[in-house]
Parts: C-alpha cells; structure tokens; sequence
C-alpha cells in the first residue's frame, strides 16, 4: 500500500481542498501535519506514529516540505496546487490583515510589508525542493531540485487559477473514486490590501509592487511558468477532460450551498480550539 502526501502550500486553496480530501481519504485514514508538528522536514507527530497507525494512513497532509516520504512505510506519491506567485504573496498579506489584526505587520500596506522582508521569499520553490529556510539559501539549483522532484514524485500539480480543472486531473491521476466536491474557504476575504477592495473585487496592483514581489520571487516566477507548461501539456493529453469538468462544477454548485454552513461552523470551531490552546 503507498501514502499520498498533499504538500499544502500556503495560500494555493488548500483550505478548500482540505475537507474533500478527508471525506475522499476516510477521516481515521488522513493524518495532518500542523506546523509545530515537523522538524524542518522530519514529522515529528507521524513518526511518533507506531508502525500500525503508520500502515492505516493513506493520506498526510499539511504545510510540510518535499522529503517526508522518506518515513512513510511502502511507496508515495505527492501532489499539491500552485498560485501565481503575485498573487499569492499579495494573498498572504490579507490573510494576516484579518486573522492577525492586532499585530504591527497587519498595519502595514503591502507595500511596506514587502520591504521590511516579512516572509519567506520563493516559498513554493523551496516546498517543492525540500529546502527550508533554515537548510540554507534558495538558489538555481534549488530550483532544479523542484522541477527533478516534482517531474519523479509528483501524481498531479494543479493551479489554484484553474482550480476545477486541477482537482479533475487529481481526481484522474490518483484514482479518487468520487469528485472532491467543496466550499471555497476564503480565508483572506474582506481585508484590504494595496491595490485591492474590501471584499468586492480586486482593482490592478501597483506595477511598482508587482514588480517587486516578481523580483523577490524571481525563482517562483519561474517555477510557476514551468508548472502552468506541464499542467496545459496534462491537460490537452487527457481525453473528454473538458467533460468531466463541466460535470464536477454542476455537481458542485448544487453541493456548495448545502455544505457552506455545516463547514463555516466547524472551521470556526477548529480556529477557537487553536487559538485556546495557544
């Protein structure tokens, strides 16, 4: 028997996909890693596991890096979503702005936040490589690193901007045997960020602070570019594929509704519970 791993990369629509997967997986059967449940790339909260509760999991997922297959007993196979790299960063300033108001960085424009180096530059590299911040310095090679692992041991690498068309190819790729229906979880809704509004759209962004992000990201860029190549390869190889994702968004729009307020209260739940134990 083999593990999947969904490496959840943050800000890529993870959070919507996290509830399909356990109803996909079997709730008993999928096993999250938080963030203070991993030593760089070692998890520490599975590898405390016995080998009997290992052998069970047939999904881990969370925030980890590329190399946690090295615990798992039998094969693995990952997958995982990536976002424009802009947009991601822009998206992650939001985030903090609602869930941390308080906090100086959630005062800061994006702008501001972008030059007093707040995050973790070419994240998605560096997820994908197996490379924490604290391994060292996110190179070419690291790079390279990305593009070999994701080209050997990855099933699927979707795009949160084709997100539907992404969670079909999963589907097809990992033998899912039902459509991961969902409700989009919207975690940085609402909050302004520079060149944004509050929650009724997005204006352009500054081409000042685009350029920016694309220049401390310059890695990611490229990453990305190269993973929308192969996703649009996958997809135009895959035959009635355009089908089968007309079908999944019906199917979904008549899910969502029914789902949305069964799932508000439990992610509200789990926040409370997390911000108790804190």
């Amino acid at each position: 028997m083999h593990t999947d791993v969904f490496l959840h990369i943050s800000k890529t629509g993870g959070t919507s996909l996290s509830f399909p997967l356990r109803r996909i997986y079997g709730f008993w059967k999928t096993h999250h890693i938080g963030n203070q449940d991993h030593d760089g790339v070692r998890p520490t909260s599975y590898c405390a596991l016995s080998e009997s509760e290992k052998e069970r999991i047939r999904l881990i997922k969370g925030h980890v890096f590329y190399g946690l297959h090295e615990y798992c007993p039998g094969g693995s196979r990952y997958f995982t979503l990536l976002r424009n790299p802009v947009e991601r960063v822009a998206s992650f300033h939001r985030m903090l702005k609602k869930e941390w108001p308080t906090t100086k960085v959630a005062q800061m424009s994006l702008h501001e936040y972008l030059r007093q180096d707040h995050y973790t530059r070419n994240g998605q590299v560096r997820r994908v490589a197996g490379v924490p911040p604290e391994k060292g310095k996110c190179t070419k090679t690291t790079l390279d690193r990305a593009m070999e692992n994701l080209q050997s041991h990855f099933a699927a690498a979707g795009l949160t901007e084709r997100f539907d068309e992404s969670l079909v190819l999963m589907k097809r790729r990992l033998g899912w045997s039902q459509y991961p229906y969902y409700v989009t979880s919207r975690v940085g809704k609402g909050k302004r960020s520079d060149g944004q509004k509050d929650g009724r759209g997005k204006t352009e962004m500054k081409a000042e602070t685009r350029a920016i992000i694309e220049e401390q990201n310059a890695l990611d860029v490229e990453f990305y570019r190269y993973v929308r190549e192969r996703f649009e390869e996958a997809v135009e190889a895959e035959e009635r594929f355009e089908e089968d994702v007309s079908r999944f968004k019906k199917r979904n729009r008549w899910f969502a509704p029914m789902a949305a307020v069964p799932l508000w209260l439990y992610r509200k739940s789990r926040r409370l519970l997390y911000l108790l134990r804190s």
